[in-house]
């Protein structure tokens, strides 16, 4: 399996996470509400990409994947 980038726009900001998933295009498939990025941001660091991977990956079979990288996020400290 291969980690997509992912992030999901709410109106007031943006959440990001990692989908496991053989292809961006079964993310896109399973998960049509994520935004799928094909590079990591210019501005992402390293650290950034870290973080969201212990705290945000799912797979892309999770039922709940958008709901995980809410939760992840809201429990994220200083957010």
């Amino acid at each position: 399996m291969n980690e997509h980038l992912v992030a999901y726009e709410y109106g007031a900001g943006r959440v990001w996470g990692l989908v496991e998933a053989p292809s961006m295009g079964a993310v896109r498939d399973a998960l049509p509400e994520l935004e799928i990025y094909a590079a990591v941001p210019d501005w992402m660091l390293p650290t950034d990409l870290d973080e969201i991977r212990s705290r945000a990956l799912v797979s892309v079979s999770d039922e709940n994947a958008v709901d995980t990288i809410f939760e992840a996020a809201r429990l994220r400290p200083n957010s």
